[in-house]
């Protein structure tokens, strides 16, 4: 059962006990870590998060334990993989019922995982707005997928990205 607390951690036996961490619940998570931001390239990070190290134990015994996010327990990488050709898939999301939040994942042809996904967030009521969303992806072929509480998973036919230009994938209806 999860505590009255921001932060917690679940045990392998199923126990949920508070994660403190030290000035997070005041001044928010520290990451640690340089980028280097290049003009005209996708500019990847990788997020580095280890629980082994990043969340300590604390006390002499189990009465006493605490457990402890460090407040640099988390880093930022800078990815090997810088992208020299990109474009992008723009679009919108559109009901013709109440939503609020929807998923929109990018991912390439042949494959299953997404090289890209992010949430996107309306107040729309019946006929409601269409809500844009646009991804910047290295030149290939993708798919959209859509996913949204109450509607049908969305799949778009495939959409090949070309570098340097955006390629619309139109009004996205989500039906339910």
């Amino acid at each position: 059962m999860k505590q009255n607390t921001a932060n917690y951690v679940v045990l392998k036996t199923g126990q949920t006990i508070p994660l403190d961490t030290p000035s997070g619940q005041q001044s928010g998570l520290k990451i640690v870590g340089k980028v280097d931001v290049k003009a005209g390239v996708i500019n990847a990070i990788v997020i580095d998060f280890d629980p082994n190290t990043a969340i300590v134990i604390t006390g002499s015994n189990q009465n006493n334990q605490k457990y402890i996010l460090k407040p640099t327990g988390i880093r930022i990488v800078q990815s090997g993989d810088v992208y020299n050709s990109f474009g992008s898939l723009t679009g919108h999301v559109s009901t013709l019922g109440n939503w609020s939040t929807a998923t929109v994942s990018v991912v390439p042809q042949a494959s299953s995982t997404a090289i890209a996904a992010g949430s996107i967030f309306a107040n729309a009521t019946s006929g409601g707005p269409r809500v844009p969303f646009s991804s910047f992806v290295p030149s290939g072929t993708y798919r959209v997928h859509v996913d949204a509480s109450g509607f049908l998973p969305y799949s778009s036919p495939l959409q090949t990205v070309t570098t340097g230009n955006p390629t619309a994938v139109g009004i996205i209806q989500l039906l339910k």
